[in-house]
């Protein structure tokens, strides 16, 4: 357990995004990171915590605290040291997937929800953000909307369909995407994106959706074409066709920074990183995170509520 400024960050893809492994599954020649156990994507923490070293290293003001606060820059192998602050890996919360019911639906299952639950108890954040509505009154095999007009009525989601008799609305559910929307900005919870959310929030069984999950996210056929405009051999070029999966825009993350056990004498790095940012307007509102960036992927709103300290707030996204 540490102590002191605890901080969930939620991620909301804007664009795709493409955290990659750097080998092939199956016919994608580059898929998404994904959890060993479940299928899930996952944004690694090594990875946020490049893109927050990345950032603070163009603010001069942090210049002196990076070090403290994240490590020493391995690759100058000055006076190694591990950083005070943890982060943890994104943990996926919902993925948007079409929809003839509507044009997508926000979807997520009760193995999603229990994992996030058991997160924020185990390491303390339910002071700023809880889940204390799950699981009352939802059930394992069963489809449930936020959306009460959906009631009874037939979903079909991708190539799955359920049946009215299987779909029912869930209040629980409708305060549970409430509750998520919080990881949004501020600024875009009371605008279409968050009332969309609130609306359009599904939870399916765990087998279907980890079924959908694993075949359904998109695929793009990338292609390096030679001086000839071909992909294969063309006197001494050689082209290339590869495929690369990604993210889907509209997808929820979530992740947390907490003070490292024992780091810097017990100060809370946490609650420092908080004041510093706000006090010199760093803006971790727009990020952009992973591979592709020079074709617009990776843009992300990132949305900060900390915890425990004085004047507790949300850093990331503009009131």
């Amino acid at each position: 357990m540490t102590n002191g400024t605890t901080a969930i960050y939620g991620i909301y893809t804007i664009t795709p995004l493409h955290m990659g492994t750097g080998q092939a599954a199956g016919a994608v020649d580059l898929p998404v990171a994904r959890e060993q156990h479940t299928g899930l994507p996952v944004i690694p923490a090594t990875s946020i915590k490049g893109v927050v070293r990345d950032i603070l290293e163009r603010a001069p003001s942090f210049k002196d605290k990076i070090k403290e606060f994240l490590g020493p820059d391995t690759d100058k192998q000055d006076g190694l040291q591990a950083g005070g602050i943890i982060f943890t890996e994104g943990q996926c919360l919902a993925i948007p997937f079409r929809s003839m019911n509507q044009p997508f639906f926000y979807v997520t299952s009760l193995l999603v929800l229990e994992r996030f639950d058991r997160n924020l108890r185990t390491f303390g954040v339910e002071n700023i953000f809880s889940m204390d509505k799950f699981p009352a009154g939802l059930e394992t095999g069963k489809v449930y909307v936020s959306d009460e007009q959906l009631h009874g009525q037939m979903l079909v989601i991708e190539d799955s369909i359920f049946r009215g008799e299987e779909v029912f609305f869930s209040q629980t559910l409708k305060e549970i995407a409430k509750e998520l929307k919080k990881l949004l900005p501020e600024s875009e919870r009371q605008k279409g994106t968050g009332q969309r959310f609130e609306s359009s929030l599904v939870v399916l069984p765990d087998r279907e959706f980890l079924d959908l999950v694993s075949r359904c996210l998109p695929v793009q056929a990338r292609i390096k074409l030679t001086g000839g405009k071909t992909a294969s051999k063309w006197n001494d070029e050689k082209g290339n066709l590869w495929y690369e999966e990604a993210v889907s825009p509209d997808s929820l993350f979530a992740f947390l920074i907490m003070n490292r056990p024992g780091a810097a004498d017990g100060k809370d790095l946490v609650g420092e990183f908080q004041e510093l940012l706000a006090s010199h307007d760093i803006n971790f509102s727009v990020v952009q995170m992973g591979g592709n960036e020079t074709v617009g992927y990776g843009w992300c709103w990132w949305n900060g509520l900390f915890g425990n300290a004085p004047g507790s707030t949300s850093i990331g996204g503009k009131k």
